[in-house]
């Protein structure tokens, strides 16, 4: 409601009567940040008001921990929200990435919250308020996005807060052009297009000007009302293209470059700095630095929970070991970790104590393909190796690979250095995350029976689709597979 009187009072006003809205832009933006602290303070009354309802009992009194609570949900929210970019209105982003980027906002946030719950213990705010609190924002606040750029697309449409633009073009570029064309709800003009393609010509010279390549590039832009420059060819000319954006540099013009600079499909591109002086990051990795933060944090925190919570069960395990046969309680091995780092993987050790030695005989029985080893019923298994191995008990130890940060939670498992060596080329992007305890090959029903080239783009497609939501899914499936013993 406060975006839509905002939009209706801007747009009924003075702004539009220019067709040139860079001030609008700011004053709206400022506006935006304003209104997300306010949708912040009723969605918090809001929840007081329903959980009030869910528990008459419930009545906080105020104190200092309850204030820094909510100065701290404040201060995240906000942060979350700028680092997601939520307050810039989007020209080409869809709903659906839109809703996405607010409801992994309200999954950090909610963590955040919790973590700060228990470390400072104010035990006033409940688990199930903090919930409340952050299934209202992520509803409250998708909905008043989705609102804002459906009003924003209207406005576009018939001429407002318009980029003006200039585009380098060549064959290539004549569907992006028609595009940027059709969609006027961009809000993009295109004023003048660079290019010595007589198809680029013939197409749109009927509709804006097309000036040669060889015409001084700087001279052509000052020559119109710029707000955007997009270089958008093929192949780009050396000079040429330092020279346009060296000026867009001095001028604050904004500068998109398109171009099929690699032949490489799905890559992440982004702009980093390295010594001040910019990179083009071509990347097929996970690229989200907040999430891979927070899954860093949950990776350590859970996984020293978990070691406190099961001393117990460790002490069980290891008496049982050693009652069981001669030989150490745990067992370190080489693996391979990121990047191609290696690492002591830590097993409670299931096997007997010359297992290694012992393989040799029964290679040849190898029930896996490709290189990994797997024999279903190895004799090299002890009685409470056994037991260890159906139930996963085996892997606990590895929570201090964790600890030390060699592992994560969830991850494609650490292979051998003798398995490296045999990959093909494309399954080495395994290494380019932490290797973890389980991922999706873990969860599969019969999983001994999956294939090695299976196995592989089940990783595959694990690290193309990585996300926070997906460890949790993973995490809570492991121990499903754990307890119905599908993953045999």
């Amino acid at each position: 409601m406060i975006r839509n009187l905002a939009n209706y009072f801007l747009t009924r006003r003075w702004y539009v009567r220019s067709k040139s809205l860079k001030g609008y832009s700011r004053v709206l933006a400022a506006f935006i940040q304003v209104s997300d602290i306010l949708l912040l303070v009723l969605i918090n009354l809001l929840a007081w008001r329903i959980y009030r309802r869910i528990d008459p009992d419930w009545a906080p009194t105020l104190t200092f921990s309850l204030v820094l609570f909510y100065l701290v949900q404040f201060v995240v929210w906000f942060s979350l929200l700028q680092v997601a970019n939520l307050p810039k209105i989007p020209r080409t982003t869809r709903t659906i990435v839109l809703v996405f980027n607010v409801l992994r906002v309200s999954f950090i946030g909610l963590i955040a919250l919790f973590v700060f719950k228990y470390l400072f213990g104010v035990w006033q705010v409940t688990p199930a308020l903090i919930f409340l609190f952050s299934a209202l924002a992520a509803v409250t606040y998708s909905l008043a996005h989705i609102v804002s750029v459906r009003l924003f697309k209207i406005y576009r449409s018939k001429g407002y807060d318009i980029h003006k633009v200039l585009v380098f073009a060549d064959t290539y570029s004549e569907d992006f052009i028609r595009k940027i064309m059709e969609q006027k709800e961009w809000g993009f003009e295109i004023v003048a297009i660079i290019s010595d393609s007589r198809i680029i010509k013939n197409k749109f010279e009927n509709i804006v000007p097309v000036y040669s390549s060889r015409k001084d590039p700087v001279e052509l832009i000052k020559k119109h009302v710029v707000d955007e420059v997009i270089y958008s060819r093929f192949r780009f000319a050396e000079e040429e293209f330092r020279k346009v954006i060296l000026y867009c540099f001095k001028t604050g013009i904004i500068f998109r470059m398109q171009s099929e600079l690699s032949p490489v499909d799905d890559v992440k591109i982004r702009l980093e700095q390295l010594h001040k002086m910019p990179d083009l990051v071509f990347l097929n990795v996970p690229g989200d630095n907040i999430a891979l933060m927070f899954k860093s944090f949950i990776d350590h925190a859970v996984s020293l929970a978990l070691v406190l919570i099961s001393l117990p069960v460790f002490a069980v395990i290891a008496i049982a070991i050693k009652l069981d046969s001669p030989g150490p309680v745990f067992f370190l091995q080489k693996r391979v970790g990121l990047r191609g780092r290696e690492f002591n993987l830590i097993k409670f050790r299931t096997m007997v104590k010359n297992a290694e030695e012992l393989r040799k005989l029964i290679e040849k029985q190898n029930e896996m393909d490709g290189p990994v080893f797997k024999v279903k019923n190895d004799p090299r298994v002890t009685r409470v190796g056994k037991f260890l191995r159906e139930t996963g008990l085996d892997e606990l130890p590895q929570l201090f690979n964790v600890i030390k940060g060699e592992m994560s939670l969830v991850g494609p498992r650490p292979p051998l250095p003798s398995e490296v060596k045999q990959y093909p080329d494309q399954y080495l992007r395994r290494l380019s995350v932490k290797p973890g305890i389980t991922c999706t090959w873990q969860v599969v029903p019969n999983r001994n029976s999956v294939r090695f080239e299976r196995w592989m783009q089940l990783d595959m497609e694990y690290i193309d689709k990585w996300s926070l939501k997906l460890d949790f899914l993973i995490f809570l499936k492991t121990f499903r597979t754990v307890i119905l013993r599908t993953g045999l």
